[in-house]
């Protein structure tokens, strides 16, 4: 396996070029079909994606599921103390709001 053509191929998967550019590349600048097709299939994708254009750090990674874990444990906070009330306090609100109730009047 030719280590030029193996960095050369490692290179240009991480701009963005697809194998098929790559293959073109290599045989118009001289290499041999045989080399090409021996190294190109198994040249492993190292790179970063083109897509989404970098990786995350591990600091960024770590910032960003503890702020997902203080947002969530803020949530459930809010759901538990401001919408789940307990049968005895809905019991007290509503005999509380009895004598407001008008319903025989017409």
């Amino acid at each position: 396996m030719n280590q030029q053509i193996s960095d050369y191929i490692s290179q240009a998967r991480g701009q963005g070029m697809s194998d098929e550019q790559i293959r073109s590349d290599l045989l118009s600048a001289g290499w041999d079909e045989s080399q090409v097709t021996e190294v190109l299939p198994t040249t492993a994708v190292l790179s970063i994606s083109p897509i989404t254009g970098r990786r995350l750090s591990k600091k960024m990674l770590i910032i960003t599921v503890v702020v997902s874990v203080f947002v969530l444990a803020g949530g459930v906070f809010g759901y538990f103390y401001y919408f789940n009330s307990s049968p005895e306090l809905v019991l007290a609100n509503m005999f509380s709001k009895l004598a407001e109730v008008k319903s025989l009047e017409l």
